[in-house]
């Protein structure tokens, strides 16, 4: 994963050979009331965003777990394994984006369930990569 470097060089130098001898692993549990608090703030109208660097299948659990993906949620996964052209995004073009999905949102509440398709319709237009 990522580029190769002097540091991947020596992990691969000094990890190769190696006996197991024992195996451990920590959950970091949630303290307690940050799903009540996360339920809160998104009841009153604050988005909460979850950075992570875990796999996708592990931040959606996380983000079940403390309120920030409800089970009645319906989830669109874009990855960039599954939309390269998304690795070549500034983060300003994702807020971009972010604010277009908002109002694709916010329109087909009011009119009708049809807003995924004119969401990958904005997608394909302004991304033909995609």
């Amino acid at each position: 994963l990522g580029k190769p470097s002097k540091i991947t060089d020596l992990q691969r130098q000094m990890e190769s050979d190696l006996v197991l001898q024992g195996a451990s692993a920590i959950e970091d549990k949630l303290q307690d009331g940050v799903p009540e608090i996360l339920r809160d703030l998104r009841t009153a109208g604050i988005k909460v965003w979850m950075l992570t660097g875990d796999k996708v299948g592990t931040a959606m659990n996380i983000a079940r777990a403390c309120n920030i993906l409800p089970l009645e949620a319906e989830i669109i996964e874009f990855t960039c394994d599954s939309f390269p052209v998304l690795n070549e995004l500034s983060t300003a073009e994702m807020l971009a984006v972010q604010q277009k999905l908002d109002s694709f949102r916010a329109a087909a509440a009011e009119r009708d369930k049809g807003w995924i398709s004119r969401l990958i319709g904005y997608f394909k237009e302004q991304h033909p990569a995609i």
